[in-house]
């Protein structure tokens, strides 16, 4: 197997700007999470775990970038019922790897394991 030189610098780079997309969704700041999207973006969360085509494979999320901007208009209404109360939510990120670098797009794989936990009904 051939290895890739990694820049170390790049890879960081990269780090940061999971841990930052993962805390922005943690902590529903989800206008600033919005704002990291490029146009052309694709938020894609296969039920199976594993790669194939979106368009043929059951998937829990697979939404362009307009469905994106949808879905935060309806949690900031604050009426999404399934987020209401908010969830506790945590990414916890890990295996961060660069696999391909090319002029003007980077293949990344990660490890992404989402804690959540959300009180229903009365507490008191």
């Amino acid at each position: 197997m051939a290895s890739m030189t990694v820049n170390s610098e790049l890879l960081r780079e990269i780090e940061q700007f999971l841990y930052r997309e993962a805390r922005l969704a943690d902590d529903h700041d989800y206008d600033a999470w919005e704002a990291l999207w490029t146009s052309d973006g694709v938020y894609w969360i296969p039920a199976n775990g594993d790669d194939g085509d979106p368009e043929q494979v059951m998937s829990i999320v697979y939404d362009n970038r307009s469905r994106i901007a949808l879905r935060i208009k309806q949690l900031n209404t604050g009426k999404r019922h399934s987020q209401n109360p908010r969830s506790r939510l945590r990414r916890m990120i890990s295996n961060v790897e660069l696999l391909s670098s090319a002029e003007d797009e980077l293949h990344v794989t990660a490890n992404v394991c989402v804690f959540e936990s959300n009180a229903r009904g009365d507490i008191t």
